[in-house]
């Protein structure tokens, strides 16, 4: 361990000794003069990622290698990735928090008292369900979400409608309000 240590201070002393080329001297490296110019046109990423080849030749009034036209198409698809993957955790985290309530939402149902805290519970999961649907059309949780409130919310309905049934029956309470 105290070789380490000692190490790697020597090795970046030497490696500030070293030349300080780039991998590409050679001028491999894909550069588009339109794009370093400080009047050159701006894209945003999304727009970088739908141009066509032919487009970005007439942007940088160059013609490109095959090579850099397989390297530009490997980097709009990253773009793509990246910027699905974006758009997505936005929405995805607004149907996980609509998922969340509304299965606490339906599990205080079986609680005596909690049933009075499922019933807000439920309204909001079906609030933000909705939302994050309208954000995210293929979001599973989303849609889960507002099915489980809306059963939340039957079974709410149900249980009242057994209770005062229960009530009448069983404890006269039609004949307390005046039958």
């Amino acid at each position: 361990m105290k070789k380490l240590f000692f190490l790697i201070p020597i090795f970046f002393i030497l490696a500030s000794f070293s030349k300080s080329e780039t991998a590409f001297s050679d001028n491999t490296a894909v550069s588009f003069p339109a794009l370093e110019k400080p009047s050159a046109v701006k894209l945003s990423l999304e727009q970088l990622s739908e141009i066509k080849v032919k487009e970005l030749e007439k942007l940088t009034g160059e013609k490109l290698s095959l090579k850099e036209k397989l390297s530009f198409k490997l980097l709009q698809l990253k773009i793509k990735k990246e910027l699905k993957k974006e758009g997505s955790e936005k929405s995805h985290s607004k149907g996980n928090t609509a998922f969340i309530l509304s299965l606490i939402g339906l599990g205080l149902i079986l609680v005596p008292y909690g049933i009075i805290a499922s019933v807000p519970l439920a309204i909001l999961a079906i609030i933000f369900g909705s939302q994050a649907k309208k954000d995210y059309p293929k979001d599973k949780k989303a849609q889960t979400a507002i099915i489980l409130g809306v059963v939340t919310l039957g079974l709410f309905a149900v249980l009242l409608i057994v209770a005062l049934i229960w009530l009448a029956a069983f404890t006269g309470w039609l004949n307390l309000l005046g039958g």
